[in-house]
């Protein structure tokens, strides 16, 4: 160790990497190198054709053949022993993304800190040696965590030390006096410690949304439960009821046996009875006709003729009387009783399970309705995730839509029901609460557009001082009520049934409407093209339910959600019950339904629809149709090819359904399967396009 201390590890350090000499090679000039580090720097100077060394800057040409400095490899091995540094492993060195040391020569080793005076960054090694070249001065030193040349002003070469809030950008004290003179200026210092403080509102408010998703997230998982239990207590009930009809049935079964066995008695006994009478008549004429055989054998005649008379009498007089069995109809009366009986039996049952099946499974539990943000008009602020809306008084800068409504100001919700749903809502002002078709008119200010003035809307006037309900521009003042800050709005389609209600602690009925609706209600399930997903060769339209191949990349952001290879696109919407929609199609495509978690990234036949465990597709071209599963192809029978296409999921049923669409529907092909998580709807276009039909 006394000998190590004598040489120090400068003296034996690569002047490229600033290691231990590792292999070390001695050039021409005399200075020694590592192997790898002096073959490195030569490969970069191969297209000159000129070599230097990295410490003097000596030029040879031709290229230095390198040979091992045996000696100065052993005193290097024999300095390891003794205790010196070996080499810094390979994580010391910058990588993509690092910050590199501006001094280091050769391979870069990453840095630690930056001078913003020298405006260089170190490693650590370096740093030491800038530490010892300023003893004593002030340096403004940062950690490497960016280019210093984010830091320059590129017009200047100065620090960029001022926040121009006029700009709202950094410049350097050279621009404040240029082309930012008369601007609003402040240290960047400064400015850090104002958006510090917006920064820290924005965490506060970002935190408040979380907290209520949560609170959302934990009530949607606490219905979830009542959902399982209420389900499962209604199974169990099932069972139990179920156990004693089939009980009853069986007792019913025992005694209509009984019954059928008692009559069978009876009637047998009678029979007996009269077949014994039978016995006995049978004998007794067998014993008359005896003796009217001895009597016939008499000689003499006077006695024959005298007894003849009353012989005959007696015999012809006596006839036994006649009994009949109907074999034919024996329990046939019974039987067709019994058979009515299954019948009838067999039709309360289909009713009352249908019945069941609407209560059970028409009703939509849970609900999440959420406004549409291409309807809202200019006047219209929302927030909370789109669930809230406030007139603001001051325009908005929304894109134009023709979803939009460009003068009244309203706001129509993204989804819609055709079944039975309850929602409630909040309101404060004068606001209008309704239920519309989709086809309500947008544009204008006519009352083919106002909620309520037409045969396309029904709506709820609300102000402080009571209620009015408004259809087709007629009002009916409602019963004076106290007012409540929220509305129940409940609709049964098929029934054709609106009810508003007012809620607090109770609810009590303001409106009640019966009518036939003939579309879905909003606030339908309405499918949209989800933009994220689509790749760069698909452009979408009309509000996002039209999307075409057209060969050109399309300017989309990346995102993780998106096709990178295959020209596939997903609906933003999922389903998990039973639905239908239509597409019209024409050039090669594939109408498909898909698990969410379909591979987005590569070509592998992962997340090409259809060729996988996760997706069902339909390939539609000209020469007919094939479907696909697991990659799994199925031909179909050849069938003429019309451009509407109908999708028909029954998600609980486990049933996938195509048909082609014209004056009549023709079924393609039917899937039936497990589903285990929502369908989202797709489409993969090698040539065409692709419109969802309203």
């Amino acid at each position: 160790m006394a000998e190590a201390s004598v040489w120090s590890q400068d003296q034996f350090s690569c002047p490229i990497c600033l290691d231990l000499l590792k292999d070390p090679v001695t050039i021409n000039c005399g200075h020694s190198f590592c192997t790898d580090c002096i073959t490195g720097c030569w490969d970069q100077e191969d297209q000159k054709g000129v070599y230097s060394c990295p410490q003097c800057r000596q030029t040879f040409t031709p290229r230095p053949v390198l040979g091992r400095n045996t000696m100065l490899a052993e005193v290097v091995e024999k300095l390891k022993l003794l205790g010196l540094q070996s080499a810094p492993a390979a994580h010391c060195y910058a990588g993509p993304g690092d910050v590199e040391c501006d001094v280091c020569s050769g391979r870069k080793r990453k840095a630690v800190k930056s001078c913003l005076v020298c405006l260089s960054s170190y490693c650590e090694t370096h740093f030491r040696s800038h530490n010892d070249l300023n003893p004593g001065k002030k340096h403004k030193v940062i950690d490497a965590a960016v280019k210093l040349e984010d830091l320059i002003c590129s017009q200047h070469d100065k620090l960029l030390e001022v926040f121009c809030r006029t700009d709202q950008t950094c410049v350097c004290v050279l621009c404040v006096m240029d082309e930012h003179s008369g601007h609003k200026t402040v240290s960047v210092a400064a400015e850090r410690t104002e958006k510090q403080r917006d920064l820290g509102e924005t965490q506060r408010k970002s935190q408040e949304i979380i907290q209520e998703k949560e609170n959302q997230l934990q009530d949607l998982r606490e219905a979830v439960r009542t959902l399982q239990c209420s389900a499962q207590a209604a199974v169990e009930n099932s069972e139990r009821i179920f156990t004693e009809v089939i009980r009853s049935i069986e007792r019913r079964r025992s005694e209509v046996t009984k019954l059928i066995r008692d009559q069978e008695r009876a009637d047998v006994s009678r029979a007996e009875e009269l077949m014994e009478t039978l016995e006995q008549e049978i004998a007794e004429l067998k014993r008359r006709v005896a003796e009217l055989e001895q009597f016939s054998q008499s000689e003499n005649n006077i006695h024959f003729l005298k007894s003849f008379q009353s012989l005959c009498a007696s015999t012809t007089s006596d006839k036994s009387s006649r009994y009949s069995v109907y074999t034919d109809m024996l329990f046939e009366r019974v039987n067709d009783n019994l058979t009515m009986l299954k019948d009838k039996l067999q039709d309360v049952l289909q009713q009352g399970l249908q019945d069941v099946a609407k209560t059970g499974m028409s009703y939509s539990r849970i609900n999440y309705f959420d406004n549409d943000i291409n309807t809202r008009q200019n006047l219209h602020q929302l927030s909370e995730g789109n669930t809230v809306v406030e007139g603001v008084n001051v325009s908005q800068s929304y894109p134009d839509h023709p979803d939009r409504f460009n003068y009244r100001e309203q706001v129509m919700c993204r989804e819609a029901t055709s079944t039975r749903c309850y929602w409630e809502v909040e309101w404060s002002g004068i606001v209008y609460v309704a239920v519309s078709y989709k086809g309500l008119n947008r544009k204008g200010d006519g009352n083919d557009v106002l909620l309520g003035h037409n045969i396309n809307s029904w709506s709820l006037y609300c102000q402080l001082y009571g209620y009015i309900f408004f259809h087709e521009s007629k009002q009916t003042k409602l019963p004076r009520a106290k007012t409540s800050s929220r509305i129940g709005v409940y609709v049964d389609h098929r029934a054709g049934t609106l009810c508003f209600y007012s809620v607090s602690d109770t609810m009590t009925l303001l409106h009640k409407v019966e009518t036939t609706f003939t579309d879905p209600l909003h606030p339908a399930f309405f499918l949209t093209l989800d933009p994220t997903t689509a790749h760069n060769f698909l452009r979408l339209s009309e509000g996002n339910r039209v999307v075409e191949n057209v060969n050109v990349s399309q300017s989309y952001p990346d995102h993780p959600d998106r096709f990178s290879q295959l020209q596939q696109v997903m609906c933003r919407e999922a389903t998990s019950t039973r639905c239908y929609w239509e597409v019209e199609w024409s050039g090669h495509v594939y109408i498909a339904v898909s698990y969410k978690g379909l591979m987005r990234k590569g070509g592998a036949a992962n997340g090409f629809f259809g060729h996988n465990i996760h997706s069902w597709s339909l390939c539609g071209q000209v020469s007919g149709f094939t479907f696909r599963y697991d990659n799994k192809r199925t031909n179909l029978p050849h069938a003429q090819t019309f451009s509407r296409i109908g999708v028909y999921v029954d998600h609980g049923a486990g049933t996938l359904c195509f048909y082609s669409v014209f004056d009549t529907m023709t079924l393609l092909h039917k899937a039936e399967t497990t589903f285990t998580e929502p369908l989202y709807p797709g489409f993969c276009l090698s040539c065409g396009k692709i419109k969802l039909c309203q």
